[in-house]
């Protein structure tokens, strides 16, 4: 379907691999992720080694206590929409918004991603799920990026909302990257865990 990868998703428990995640100090607050999303078999977007690419959408269940509400199955689908680097970054970032704060490290520089999130199905009637950047981090030659700095970023718009099923947030979310690097990968549901969760190739 379209590049639509409808996969089964087991909930298991941590497994190794992958990156450690980094500490964002910057992003704001959310429910993160309190469960691991993993696949019941292989696929692409659900591996480093095959990650999704832009225009992609992944089927995905994850099981997690959001925000107290108890443990549910929330049914997804994520697309990993446009991806921004450098000059076209830090174009985009002061022409949406001339007042959002910029200076960064002389030796990184911003990419800006735009995901969508569609919340397809629940297994509990009437929860909702809370998506923001939390969830997300950049991974460079295998290790997670430290120093990734999440930014705040005014009127682009965030990628921040609370959803309930047939709802969707669309929005964008601000790295920095040293400006010599590789184009990184991003993950979705491992920033916090190490392991799972979803891969997008940035370019």
């Amino acid at each position: 379907m379209n590049n639509i990868f409808m996969l089964g998703i087991v909930m298991v428990v941590l497994l190794t691999a992958g990156c450690a995640g980094p500490q964002d100090n910057s992003a704001q607050p959310g429910a993160g992720h309190s469960g691991v999303i993993t696949p019941a078999s292989g696929g692409m977007g659900f591996s480093q080694a095959a990650p999704a690419h832009i225009g992609e959408t992944i089927a995905l269940t994850e099981r997690v206590n959001d925000s107290g509400q108890g443990y549910a199955d929330y049914s997804a689908r994520l697309t990993l929409l446009e991806v921004l680097r450098g000059d076209a970054a830090y174009e985009k970032i002061r022409q949406s918004y001339p007042y959002n704060l910029i200076n960064i490290q002389q030796d990184r520089e911003f990419m800006v991603v735009r995901f969508k999130y569609e919340l397809t199905d629940t297994s509990v009637a009437g929860v909702s799920r809370l998506v923001n950047r939390d969830s997300f981090a950049i991974c460079r030659d295998g290790k997670f990026d430290s120093e990734d700095n999440r930014y705040i970023i005014g009127a682009m718009p965030d990628f921040y909302g609370r959803v309930t099923k047939g709802g969707s947030v669309d929005g964008w979310i601000a790295f920095t990257v040293p400006k010599d690097a590789s184009w990184p990968r991003i993950a979705y549901g491992s920033a916090n865990l190490g392991s799972g969760g979803i891969w997008f190739e940035t370019h």
